[in-house]
């Protein structure tokens, strides 16, 4: 079977495990494992074993910064599980299990996507990714307006729009995540055609994720549009080689994003005005809903403050409020809603995502987390890749309000972040950033995704190269 079919399954295999890692509903009912994680490890298995039977095997500097962090994490989360039992906490080892197992599946997953994929394959894994993300958006919305039905499977969460996950917030996640690799897509594609493709895609996930009714969601993808469109604008003004009139239409098309919304409500005062704006973009119960993440929140600090700032372990340590308890309607509900069942043990989240790695793995587990994101950031915004800077920015807005570090979407953002710069072993001259991102962009064009036209970033190691 000729490599190239096998590199196209491979990759097909690996962008379909990341996007049904998110659609959860899909899984069968009463077990935590579906065809997301099925895919996944398909995908590994091969690949691990390939490994070992190499012998000249170059490891680039982004899989080494990832290994580093998984080992950090480790130890931190080895500490947080030993004060945990100090400490006498009354644990859920179902729980514990399926973090430890997702955080072993992330490490892996990682680790190989930034070991075996360069720029060619990176690219190709994108497009795959935003290519059937926006398919089965298509297919969700026509289940969601009842054009079809599928068995075991609720669309609708009360009045808002879930999709094929488990709640909206899951799917506003995804159709973020979706848009903003369509526009890091469209950004560095050399052909209209391809850019205008990864602008539809972009839309349609755009659209469809504003029907889930996450209030994070609305503001982060207006955030976003700014960003971007505030960004490109100051690297065209100042950049000598840039066309300054296009940075002057990015600059306008940055203060026009939130101008747009404010239009509709310009008939009447200001206060009215800045209340219809509010409640075009939250729902009702925003107070309710984000006094109870304060509280989820000081709780988690209180939490891993009283754990010496080591961590309690894997698994979820805070109770489930009693306001949830009571608010609870179990008239009407969802079909195949699974609420967390209250017990002795602990099983509810903070709802923040460095909250809730503080109450794991405490401040080494934090610290290390965040110093692989300032270095994904760094290096994304070194390389001129405005879309994965954007990307990242709004990933981290949108995991204030949730915990995101545990889907495999997120973390293929961080790997291509990281992946954009030269290996940890070749030597670097001046232009050579440059150069690597050029060869990056040319790789995301649809048309020259190609193994044998694109040389990858690891293919020529040097005589420093370490071996495995």
């Amino acid at each position: 079977m000729p490599s190239r079919f096998l590199s196209w399954m491979s990759d097909s295999l690996l962008a379909g495990g990341l996007l049904l890692s998110f659609e959860t509903q899909l899984r069968p009912s009463g077990t935590g494992v579906g065809p997301g994680e099925v895919c996944l490890v398909a995908w590994e298995l091969p690949l691990i074993l390939s490994l070992f039977l190499r012998r000249d095997l170059v490891i680039p500097r982004a899989c080494w910064e990832v290994l580093r962090f998984w080992t950090l994490f480790a130890l931190a989360l080895s500490l947080g599980m030993i004060t945990s039992i100090v400490l006498g906490e009354i644990l859920d080892v179902s729980l514990v299990v399926h973090d430890a197992t997702a955080y072993l599946l992330l490490a892996s997953l990682t680790s190989l996507m930034t070991l075996s994929l360069g720029s060619t394959r990176m690219a190709r894994v994108e497009w795959l990714l935003v290519i059937g993300g926006s398919g089965s958006l298509l297919l969700q919305a026509t289940n969601t307006w009842g054009w079809y039905a599928l068995p075991n499977i609720d669309p609708w969460y009360w009045d808002r729009v879930r999709g094929w996950c488990d709640n909206p917030n899951q799917l506003a996640l995804l159709c973020l995540l979706l848009a903003l690799l369509a526009l890091h897509l469209a950004e560095c594609a050399a052909r209209p055609g391809a850019r205008l493709f990864a602008v539809t895609c972009g839309v349609i996930a755009v659209v469809y994720g504003w029907f889930s009714g996450s209030n994070d969601y609305h503001v982060v993808v207006l955030i976003a549009a700014c960003m971007f469109s505030t960004v490109k604008a100051l690297r065209c003004i100042v950049s000598p080689k840039q066309n300054v009139a296009t940075g002057i239409l990015l600059a306008s098309a940055a203060v026009l994003v939130p101008l747009s919304v404010i239009t509709p409500v310009i008939d009447d005062d200001l206060s009215g005005r800045m209340e219809r704006i509010a409640q075009s973009l939250v729902r009702p119960d925003v107070g309710s809903d984000l006094a109870l993440r304060e509280r989820l929140w000081l709780e988690g600090m209180k939490c891993g403050a009283e754990a010496f700032m080591l961590g309690l372990g894997p698994g979820p340590h805070l109770p489930i409020p009693q306001i949830i308890l009571s608010d609870r309607r179990f008239n009407n509900e969802p079909l195949y809603l699974q609420h967390p069942k209250p017990g002795v043990a602990a099983n509810f989240e903070t709802h923040n995502t460095l909250i809730e790695l503080f109450v794991q793995s405490g401040m080494l587990g934090v610290a290390s987390f965040l110093w692989l994101g300032a270095i994904a950031l760094s290096r994304s915004f070194k390389a001129g890749h405005d879309g994965v800077l954007t990307a990242l920015c709004s990933l981290a807005i949108f995991g204030n309000s949730g915990v995101i570090f545990r889907f495999p979407g997120v973390w293929f953002v961080i790997s291509v972040a990281l992946a954009l710069d030269a290996p940890w072993h070749t030597k670097r001259s001046p232009g050579r950033s440059h150069a690597n991102s050029l060869m990056y962009c040319k790789s995301l064009n649809m048309d020259s995704i190609n193994a044998k036209r694109i040389p990858d970033v690891i293919a020529a190691p040097s005589a420093r190269a370490r071996k495995v």
